[in-house]
């Protein structure tokens, strides 16, 4: 009975490093940083688990997340415990309860504590990168002037829809300039920034 539970046990933990090796296997090195199976793991069930993100696209998305947390290293952006709690609980919503959020953890052998250092990681690089882009993407008024002239009255008309001063539109025009002028300069901002980095693809 013994030397049958030993043999187990010693099975188990075969399988065990297997599986640990295989999810640690390094697919990406940018510059001196590694990207391993575990990263896309993590990214794919616990940043981007409400997209539908081939590993390809997650391998980019985690790409860009080092070489910008690289670059701003030395910044003064910092994440507060109640921001990583406010995500975390978000998790647990969408998740459908704390007993699903801990099963898809102990999948990982992961607990709450580890998931908060991986959670404070990517809410660091999304205001990184939201403060990066509220200081290069700038729209001016007259812009908003344009595209209430130009775009959104002949759209009123056009369509026999009731026309909003200026004054009360404007909000609404300057976040819709910004967010596509924001689409536009991040598409710039992202190759400028890998361009300071050596990516090889490992797999």
């Amino acid at each position: 009975m013994y030397i049958l539970r030993s043999v187990i046990f010693f099975s188990f933990l075969i399988q065990s490093l297997a599986f640990s090796l295989t999810i640690n296997q390094a697919v990406v090195k940018i510059g001196n940083e590694y990207i391993t199976d575990f990263d896309i793991c993590i990214a794919k069930n616990f940043y981007y688990y409400k997209l539908s993100l081939n590993d390809n696209e997650i391998i980019d998305r985690l790409i860009l997340i080092k070489a910008v947390l690289n670059d701003q290293k030395n910044s003064n952006i910092s994440v507060s415990e109640d921001t990583i709690t406010d995500y975390q609980e978000s998790l647990i919503k969408d998740y459908g309860g704390l007993k699903n959020l801990e099963k898809s953890l102990s999948s990982y052998s992961l607990n709450f504590k580890q998931l908060r250092n991986y959670l404070k990681t990517y809410i660091l690089y999304k205001m990184i990168k939201q403060n990066i882009l509220l200081k290069k993407v700038i729209v001016k008024f007259s812009e908003i002037q344009d595209y209430y002239k130009n775009t959104y009255l002949k759209n009123q008309k056009k369509y026999n829809l009731p026309i909003k001063p200026i004054s009360e539109i404007a909000p609404l025009i300057e976040s819709r300039l910004r967010s596509e002028k924001a689409s536009k300069f991040e598409t710039v901002w992202k190759k400028e920034i890998l361009s300071h980095y050596k990516i090889e693809y490992l797999k």
